[in-house]
C-alpha cells in the first residue's frame, strides 16, 4: 500500500508524464493554478464579503412590493349597506371606471362606510391614477350625500405586523387607552420603529348633552350652540405679518380637547355683563365613542398594540428594539404588558432551517466525497458550498435582494444544486492525476476537460430561473428574488470551479492515508464492479429495447401531467404551514344588537377555555392565551403587499388564540381547530363562522370584513 492513492486502479496514458501540450481554453484557469495566491484572495474576498454583506443584509417577512391599488373610502353616519351602495359605491365606480391605468374595481358597501378598491394594471404610476380618482371623484354633482363625510383618496402602503403586545389590567377603560399611548409614543420613538396602531380600544368622544329647558330659560336655539362650540374650537392659520424686525405668524390657536374646556365656551354676552356659557345649558362628558367594544386578553380587559414594519425597515432590527421597549418602559400602576403575538418566530426559524441544512448539506457531501476521492479533494470540493454561498451574499446587496421568506426559499432550492459544478470538476481532475500527470497540468486538464458541459449545465439552470426576473404583477415582484439568489450563487460556483477549485487541487498532495485509504480503495473496488456488472448490463439492456424504454418515459410523464391536472396534486404557491395561532372571525346578520354577538363570541372563549383546561390537566398544555375583540375584527396577517384594516361594527367579533410551540405538542393546529369547533356546538344567529389554523399569508384573513354587498367590476365595464 505505498504507491500514490491517485494511481491506484488508475490506468496511465502511455507517455503521459512527458506530454508539455497546455491543454485549450486554459489561459487564466493556468494563471490561477500557478498564482495560489490570488485565487486565496478571491475566496478569502468571497468569504469576508459575503459574511460582512450578510450580517447587514436588512431582513424582512416578504419582499417589498410596490402598491397597485388605489382605494376611496366614504363615511356615511347611519346608512345601510343598500344605501351605501346606491348613493356612493355605484357612484364612485362611474367616476374611476376607465380612467388611464385601471384594471379593475372592486367596492364593498357595509354600514355606515363605503369602500373602492381601484386595482392598476402592471407598470402603472400609482400617484398618477391617484390624482387621476382624485379629479373624477370631485367632478362629481351631488357628492357626496349630505350628512356623508369627504371621500378619502389614498395609496395604501404595504406593511406587515410583526408583534403584538397586549396591555392587560383590572383598570377602567381611559387608563388602557393611556397606557396605549403611552406604549405608542415609546415605540415610535425608538430607533427603527414607525408603525405602531392601537387596537380594540374606542376613540375618545366628547358628548355635549344641550337641555332644551335650558335653551327655553336663556332663550338660544341649538343651532346657535352648535355655531358657537364650532367656531370656538379651531386651530387655524392667519398667515404672517412682515415687520422690520422679522416676520410674525397669525395663527388662533383654540382648539379645545377636554370637556372642561368646553364648559368655558360663551354662548351669549348679556348687556348687564353677564354671561352664558355652555355649561351653563349642557352637560359635557369625556369618554368614548357610543361603538359598543370588548378586548380580552386570557379574560382580562386590554388594549394591543401592533407593531408593524413599511418600506425599507428591517424585521428584526424592529423586533429588537421593541423587545428592549418592553423591559425597560414603565405603564400606569396596575397595567401589564405582554408579547401576544410574534410573527419574526417564524422567520426565524427558516433562518434556522437554512443553516441546519446548510451543515448538513456540506456534511453529507464532505463525507460522501471522502468515502471515493482523495480527503484533500474531498475537502476542497465540499468547501465550495460556503464559498458559493456566501459570494453569492455579497452580490445580494448589489443587486437589491433582502432576507425574507422568498430568498430563504431560492437559498434552499439552489442549496442541492450549488455542488454539482465542483463535484465534476474534482472528479476529472482526480482522473487526470491517474495519468501520471503532474499535479498543475492534471488540475487545468481537469477543468478544461469539462468546462464545456458544466458551463453549458449551470447555464442552462439559469436560463430556467430566468423568466421569473420579468413577470409582472404582485406574483413577479414576490417570486423575484427566487432567481435572482439562484443566478448569483451559481454564478460564484462557476467561478469557484474554474479557478479557485484548480488552484487548491494543483498543490499539496494526497491526504488520505492509512485506514481512510483502505476503505477508499474499497469503496472504489465496489464502485468499479457496480458500474462493470450490473449498470452496464442494464444500459445494454436499455438499448436494445429502446422503444419500449422511451415508451415508459413517455407514460410517466402523462401520468405526471395529469396528477396536477385533476387535481391530485395541487399547486399552492404558499402552503398551509403549521401554526402557532387560531383566529375565529364570527359576524352576524347586519344590524344585529351587540349582545347577541357578546353571547356567540364569549360561547367560543369559553369553548377554548375549556380546551385549555383539559389539556392542562392531560400534562400537555395546548393554548398559551386567548384574545378577544367583540364588536369588531382586524385582519391579522395578510402576506406579502397587504394592508391591516380594522372593522368596527357590533355584529363582529374575533378570537385568537395562541398555541404553545409546536415543537412542544404532540397535537397539530388543524386538530385544535376540529376540538375547538366540536366544544363551540351551534352558534345561535351567526350568519359566518371563519375559523382559520393554518401559518403564513392566508393566516387571518378575514373574508367580508363585516361586508353584504361586494361588486367586482373590470375597467372595461360600462357600469
Amino acid at each position: 500500500m505505498s504507491e500514490d492513492n491517485s494511481q491506484r486502479g488508475r490506468p496511465a496514458r502511455p507517455g503521459g508524464g512527458g506530454d508539455d501540450r497546455t491543454p485549450p481554453g486554459a489561459g487564466l484557469i493556468g494563471w490561477f493554478v500557478r498564482n495560489p495566491v490570488a485565487a486565496n484572495l478571491l475566496m478569502i474576498l468571497f468569504l469576508l464579503g459575503g459574511a460582512l454583506s450578510a450580517a447587514n443584509l436588512r431582513t424582512e417577512v416578504f419582499p417589498t412590493i410596490s402598491p397597485s391599488v388605489v382605494q376611496v373610502a366614504v363615511i356615511y353616519p347611519g346608512a345601510t349597506p343598500e344605501e351605501i351602495e346606491q348613493s356612493v359605491t355605484r357612484r364612485l365606480e362611474e367616476a374611476v371606471l376607465g380612467l388611464e391605468g385601471v384594471d379593475r374595481v372592486r367596492s364593498v358597501a357595509s354600514e355606515a362606510r363605503g369602500t373602492v378598491t381601484i386595482e392598476l394594471l402592471d407598470f402603472a404610476d400609482p400617484q398618477q391614477v391617484k390624482d387621476d380618482v382624485e379629479t373624477a371623484v370631485d367632478s362629481l354633482q351631488d357628492f357626496p350625500p349630505e350628512e356623508a363625510e369627504e371621500p378619502q383618496v389614498r395609496v395604501p402602503q404595504p406593511s406587515t405586523t410583526i408583534l403584538t403586545f397586549a396591555l392587560t389590567g383590572p383598570v377602567s377603560e381611559g387608563t388602557l387607552r393611556e397606557a396605549g399611548e403611552q406604549a405608542e409614543r415609546e415605540l415610535l420613538s425608538r430607533d427603527g420603529i414607525s408603525t405602531v396602531r392601537l387596537r380594540g380600544v374606542r376613540a375618545y368622544e366628547i358628548s355635549i348633552d344641550v337641555s332644551e329647558e335650558d335653551l327655553r330659560r336663556y332663550a338660544l336655539s341649538f343651532d346657535e350652540v352648535a355655531n358657537a362650540v364650532r367656531a370656538s374650537s379651531i386651530d387655524l392659520s392667519g398667515g404672517e405679518i412682515r415687520a422690520e424686525g422679522g416676520e410674525i405668524l397669525l395663527r388662533t390657536d383654540a382648539r379645545r380637547e377636554t370637556g372642561e374646556e368646553f364648559e368655558s365656551i360663551i354662548l351669549r354676552s348679556n348687556e348687564d355683563g353677564t354671561r352664558v356659557r355652555l355649561g351653563d345649558v349642557a352637560q359635557i362628558e369625556d369618554g368614548f365613542q357610543d361603538d359598543p367594544l370588548i378586548s380580552l386578553y386570557n379574560g382580562e380587559p386590554a388594549v394591543f398594540v401592533d407593531v408593524a414594519t413599511q418600506g425599507n425597515e428591517d424585521l428584526l432590527e424592529v423586533r429588537d428594539s421593541a423587545a428592549a421597549w418592553l423591559e425597560e418602559t414603565t405603564l400606569p400602576a396596575g397595567v401589564h404588558a405582554t408579547l401576544s403575538v410574534d410573527q419574526s418566530e417564524v422567520f426565524v426559524d427558516r433562518l434556522s432551517l437554512l443553516a441546519r441544512n446548510a451543515i448538513l448539506g456540506f456534511t453529507l457531501v464532505f463525507l460522501l466525497l471522502v468515502l471515493m476521492l482523495d480527503l484533500r479533494l474531498a475537502f476542497w470540493v465540499a468547501l465550495g458550498v460556503p464559498i458559493s454561498f456566501l459570494g453569492g451574499f455579497a452580490l445580494f446587496g448589489f443587486v437589491g435582494v433582502t432576507l425574507n421568506f422568498v430568498t430563504t426559499f431560492g437559498l434552499i432550492v439552489v442549496l442541492g444544486i450549488v455542488v454539482d459544478d465542483a463535484i465534476v470538476v474534482g472528479e476529472n481532475t482526480d482522473r487526470e492525476r491517474g495519468k501520471d500527470q503532474p499535479e498543475d497540468k492534471a488540475a487545468i486538464a481537469g477543468v478544461t476537460g469539462v468546462a464545456a458541459p458544466v458551463l453549458v449545465g449551470v447555464l442552462t439552470t439559469m436560463a430556467a430561473f430566468g423568466p421569473l426576473i420579468f413577470s409582472g404583477g404582485e406574483f413577479g415582484e414576490i417570486t423575484r428574488p427566487i432567481p435572482i439568489v439562484v443566478i448569483c450563487i451559481l454564478a460564484i460556483s462557476l467561478v469557484e470551479a474554474f479557478f479557485i477549485l484548480p488552484s487548491h487541487l494543483a498543490h499539496g498532495g494526497n491526504w488520505s492515508r492509512g485506514p481512510l485509504a483502505r476503505v477508499q480503495d474499497r469503496v472504489a473496488d465496489m464502485l468499479g464492479r457496480f458500474a462493470q456488472g450490473p449498470l452496464y448490463s442494464w444500459a445494454r439492456l436499455a438499448g436494445r429495447l429502446r422503444y419500449l424504454v422511451a415508451l415508459v418515459g413517455i407514460v410517466v410523464v402523462v401520468a405526471a401531467v395529469s396528477l396536477v391536472a385533476t387535481g391530485v396534486v395541487r399547486f399552492v404557491f404558499f402552503p398551509a404551514i403549521e401554526a402557532e395561532d387560531i383566529t375565529a372571525d364570527l359576524r352576524l346578520p347586519d344590524g344585529a344588537p351587540f349582545e347577541a354577538t357578546e353571547r356567540a363570541a364569549r360561547q367560543l372563549v369559553q369553548a377554548a377555555e375549556a380546551l385549555a383546561a383539559e389539556s392542562r390537566e392531560d400534562g400537555e398544555p395546548l393554548i398559551r392565551a386567548i384574545s378577544t375583540v367583540i364588536g369588531g375584527r382586524t385582519s391579522l396577517f395578510g402576506g406579502p403587499g397587504t394592508t391591516t384594516n380594522t372593522t368596527i361594527a357590533s355584529n363582529l367579533a374575533q378570537i385568537q388564540i395562541q398555541l404553545t410551540p409546536s415543537a412542544e405538542r404532540s397535537i397539530s393546529s388543524a386538530e385544535v381547530e376540529r376540538l375547538w369547533r366540536e366544544r363551540a356546538g351551534s352558534l345561535p344567529g351567526v350568519e359566518q363562522l371563519s375559523i382559520v389554523s393554518s401559518a403564513g399569508p392566508q393566516s387571518g384573513a378575514c373574508p367580508g370584513q363585516g361586508a353584504s354587498r361586494r361588486r367586482i367590476l373590470p375597467a372595461s365595464s360600462a357600469g
